[in-house]
């Protein structure tokens, strides 16, 4: 038996935190992506000439349903590490 063993289940926890933190972290960039990509539609659509109906609408209730997801990946990454 060595003398760090009573180590190891601290060890495997901040193992386990980390890895919370960074699928939390992967997650929130694939969001922040899907976000830029809607800012930009929006503003396209703010800018162009109206044809047909306005799809800030859509556009606005998708941007909001991401901020909830980031919000929620950033609950579990507090979650992960909070001892």
């Amino acid at each position: 038996m060595m003398a760090d063993d009573h180590l190891a289940p601290e060890i495997n926890r901040l193992r386990d935190a980390i890895e919370a933190q960074t699928a939390g972290l992967m997650q929130m960039l694939k969001i922040v992506a899907a976000q830029n990509a809607m800012l930009k539609e929006i503003l396209a659509a703010c800018t162009a000439e109206p044809e047909g109906p306005s799809p800030l609408v859509k556009l606005m209730l998708d941007l909001n349903g991401t901020i909830k997801s980031q919000s929620a990946a950033i609950a579990r990454i507090e979650q992960a590490v909070t001892p």
